[in-house]
C-alpha cells in the first residue's frame, strides 16, 4: 500500500490516500485535483499530489538491500562440500 498524507494550508492533516487505489486524477480548478478510485472520490491540493506522484519511490531501491540480505542468509545456510570429497562420491 502506498499511503500519502495530504495536509491543509494550516498544516493539519486533511486526509490519507492510498495512491495505488487511485484510478484517475482530474483537475477541478483553484489548485485542487479530484482523485477517483473504486470507493474514493476526494479533492486534494494539486501541488501536494504532484509532489507525491513525482517523488522517486522506486521499489527496486527498497528491494535491492532485502535481496542482498536474503542471498547472504542462504549462503550462510549452504553446506560446502570440499572438492576432494565430491571426487570420491
Amino acid at each position: 500500500m502506498n499511503y500519502h498524507r495530504f495536509t491543509k494550508p494550516d498544516g493539519t492533516t486533511e486526509c490519507f490516500v492510498n495512491l495505488d487505489a487511485v484510478i484517475a486524477a482530474t483537475p477541478s480548478g483553484d489548485d485542487r485535483i479530484n482523485l477517483i478510485g473504486g470507493s474514493l472520490s476526494i479533492q486534494v491540493d494539486a501541488a501536494q499530489f504532484e509532489k507525491a506522484v513525482s517523488k522517486k519511490d522506486s521499489s527496486e531501491d527498497r528491494l535491492s538491500p532485502l535481496v542482498s540480505r536474503l542471498i547472504q542468509a542462504l549462503d550462510r545456510l549452504s553446506v560446502r562440500i570440499p572438492t576432494s570429497i565430491r571426487l570420491h562420491m
